[in-house]
């Protein structure tokens, strides 16, 4: 006869073991049963100032951006939530690739998942460390990083958009 702590581990083992299995499953029907993207769009706004920072010795930019986006399709039982950003990138002689995060969303429920951003202020500014900012092409990208319960986050874009900066530095009047 086996004793109670034996017992106790076996049942314990077996529980894992088909926890395990149900989770892989789970993190397996997802990619199986959508195959949905997001959509949506992102246009840069109005571009607000354009100045040096003294204090960081960089150019600096803040901006307005319009976005319109449907996370539903990516929504299901496995979703955790979405980490959304929107980033700036940009080219110049110091660095050949330059990516800024400007605006970061987390979205937890799908009562949220469809959004419509109007003149959206950037939460970070815009700064370039060898004050190579003006006149650049930058692009603006909508990104989210998928979260799930059980499996691997990925990291997708739902959608890009150019504008110029301008050449001189301005700063607009409230």
């Amino acid at each position: 006869m086996e004793s109670y702590g034996t017992r106790a581990n076996i049942i314990f083992c077996n529980f894992v073991t088909c926890l395990g299995v149900f989770a892989a499953l789970n993190a397996c029907s997802i990619n199986v049963l959508t195959k949905q993207q997001p959509t949506g769009s992102i246009k840069m706004n109005e571009v607000l100032e354009l100045s040096a920072n003294t204090y960081f010795n960089a150019d600096q930019m803040h901006l307005t951006f319009d976005l319109d986006a449907d996370f539903n399709p990516v929504m299901n039982w496995n979703t955790n939530q979405l980490f959304l950003y929107v980033t700036a990138s940009y080219m110049t002689t110091a660095n050949k690739r330059n990516e800024v995060t400007v605006w970061d969303y987390i979205l937890k429920d799908q009562a949220n998942a469809r959004m419509k951003l109007r003149k959206e202020r950037n939460e970070y500014p815009l700064r370039d460390q060898f004050k190579q900012l003006r006149g650049r092409n930058v692009t603006l990208s909508l990104k989210y990083r998928y979260m799930p319960i059980v499996g691997f986050m990925t990291e997708h874009v739902v959608a890009t958009s150019s504008f110029r900066i301008p050449d001189k530095y301005f700063k607009k009047n409230k």
